[in-house]
């Protein structure tokens, strides 16, 4: 009996030992105050987890909403500069095709052109006028006049009398045939000053170098006493250079600076001979021209100054 005591006091002694231990092995957290409470979290802090959480996420949000509205920007930008591609690429299409009419016309009409004739509707002209021009380049202003030589040489800018020379003739490269000029039959042109001027314009214009050079060389035949004769010694100088034609072209620029000192054009004259002079090596008469143009034109653009400083420097004058 008393040993059935002795192990129930024990068992009760070990159990209240055992309650402390175990009650300081749970997760207990110290409030304010010293006061305990529970680990697990409070609806106040869950809410507050969410709500950042949600505000993070629509920082998100916005972000790559600014990004997609960024590529949509961009997007339709590349759309804008691809319909200005095609546009542009419509426009040259059609450039190309009117170039290609264009170009089917002028074959046409050269293939209709009626076959060379004996005689011209300008009356008599005089031998110089009818002398085709050396095929290529430019050719020596000196010499004898045999083929590929001009007749005389260009007069310097110090001499002070009127040039009374005439016109030569500087054809198409590869000569004209009697009774047409360039790509003209004689026949088409007008027999009036007017309108054979203006059709020689209206062809620059158009680039047909050819026939501008037929009408303008009609005109000055049969008006050459017409007050727009210089200016069309100035075309002519301007046809025959971009022809490869620069004698010719430095002759009708001669003509044109010389005679006719109350052109407008006068100072862009002496620039453009001053180009053709260098193209066949006359560097010294061409400086001494662009020497001259505030004598010649005191009112010079600062454009044709300018222009005139580059052929200085081409031409390597001092």
């Amino acid at each position: 009996m008393k040993n059935i005591l002795r192990s129930s006091l024990f068992a009760v002694a070990c159990g209240l030992i055992s309650i402390p231990a175990m009650a300081q092995s749970a997760p207990i957290r110290i409030g304010p105050g010293g006061s305990t409470y529970q680990t697990e979290p409070t609806a106040e802090a869950l809410m507050a987890r969410q709500t950042a959480r949600i505000t993070e996420l629509e920082a998100q949000i916005s972000r790559l909403t600014g990004r997609i509205e960024d590529l949509e920007f961009r997007l339709a930008e590349r759309e804008r500069n691809f319909e200005d591609v095609m546009t542009t690429n419509r426009t040259l299409m059609d450039q190309m095709g009117r170039f290609d009419e264009r170009i089917d016309e002028l074959e046409s009409r050269a293939d209709r052109a009626p076959p060379p004739s004996t005689s011209s509707p300008f009356g008599n002209r005089s031998s110089s006028s009818s002398t085709p021009s050396s095929t290529a380049g430019p050719r020596p202003l000196t010499g004898s006049t045999g083929e590929g030589r001009v007749v005389s040489n260009f007069p310097g800018p110090q001499d002070n009398s009127p040039m009374r020379e005439e016109r030569e003739a500087e054809s198409l490269a590869g000569g004209q045939e009697s009774g047409s000029l360039g790509t003209l039959p004689a026949s088409d042109l007008p027999g009036e000053a007017g309108p054979l001027f203006e059709l020689g314009k209206n062809r620059l214009l158009n680039f047909d170098y050819g026939g501008a050079e037929a009408a303008f060389r009609g005109f000055l035949d049969e008006f050459g006493e017409d007050p727009q004769a210089g200016e069309a010694h100035y075309w002519l100088g301007e046809i025959l250079y971009h022809q490869g034609n620069y004698a010719g072209s430095a002759r009708f620029l001669t003509t044109f600076v010389r005679d006719y000192p109350s052109d407008a054009r006068r100072g862009e004259g002496v620039v453009k001979l001053a180009r053709a002079l260098r193209e066949v090596g006359e560097t010294e008469q061409a400086c001494a021209f662009l020497g001259r143009l505030k004598q010649v034109d005191p009112d010079a653009s600062a454009r044709t100054v300018e222009a005139a400083n580059v052929q200085s420097q081409l031409a390597g004058c001092n």
